[in-house]
């Protein structure tokens, strides 16, 4: 089961380990312990199967923009998850900042990410970025 990470009808489609690995990112990234944002991504009201995200409640009063990626934050996630959780966050940065423009009814919304070993949270990380057929993410090549 997949589930959506989004703002509105625009985002695309995850595995439930790869949406549980984002919010971990996020939670300890760009939150404060303890605080509504945090709690947000700890809840395991948001890491049942299927269970989208709204990315736009990651901000406070839905004021959305984007997750300024530090280069550091990317080699770090390439480091440590190399499934391609750097992919995925580059990605969700898109999103945030409207680069990724497609539905989630789009087929690109599905096939942003291909196979790679089974390296990845329940199988597949992100190689395919953009809205083009660019190989890896087009704001850190």
């Amino acid at each position: 089961m997949s589930a959506a990470l989004h703002i509105g009808d625009i985002g695309f489609w995850v595995t439930n380990g790869m949406r549980d690995e984002f919010l971990d990112w996020f939670a300890e990234h760009r939150c404060v312990k303890g605080d509504a944002q945090w709690e947000f991504c700890m809840s395991e009201g948001n890491r049942w199967p299927g269970c989208d995200i709204d990315l736009a409640c990651l901000f406070v009063k839905g004021q959305v923009h984007g997750i300024a990626l530090l280069q550091s934050e990317i080699d770090e996630a390439r480091r440590n998850h190399p499934w391609g959780l750097a992919d995925l966050l580059v990605l969700i940065d898109q999103v945030l900042v409207g680069r990724w423009t497609h539905r989630l009814d789009a087929p690109a919304a599905y096939e942003w990410r291909k196979p790679n070993n089974g390296a990845a949270p329940n199988g597949g990380p992100a190689t395919r970025l953009g809205n083009t057929d660019t190989e890896g993410p087009p704001s850190v090549s």
